[in-house]
C-alpha cells in the first residue's frame, strides 16, 4: 500500500510533517530507502497530457504498480481536485 496525504482543513500540516519525520527516522533506523513525491494536483490534473505523461514515466523506469497508482490519480473523477467556479 502506498500512503498518501491530502489537505484536509481539520488536519494540521504539522501532523503531516510529523508523519514524514517518523517515516524518515524509521527508514534510517532500519536502513531502508524512502521515496517521496509531492504533486500540486490541481495544476497537474488539468494541464498534463496523460498519454504523454505515461510514456515519460515509463521512459524513466516507472512501471508496474507505481505507474498504476499514478494513473489512478487521474482515473477517478470523484477524488480529483476541483476548481471553484
Amino acid at each position: 500500500m502506498i500512503p498518501s496525504a491530502v489537505f484536509i482543513p481539520a488536519v494540521a500540516h504539522a501532523d503531516h510533517i510529523f508523519t514524514l519525520q517518523q517515516i524518515f527516522e524509521k527508514s534510517w533506523e532500519y536502513a531502508k530507502d524512502v521515496y517521496t513525491c509531492f504533486i500540486e494536483l490541481e495544476k497537474a490534473y488539468y494541464r498534463v497530457l496523460r498519454e504523454k505523461l505515461w510514456g515519460v514515466l515509463q521512459k524513466y523506469g516507472v512501471d508496474g504498480y507505481l505507474l498504476l497508482v499514478v494513473k489512478s490519480l487521474y482515473s477517478y473523477p470523484e477524488v480529483c481536485p476541483c476548481r471553484e467556479s
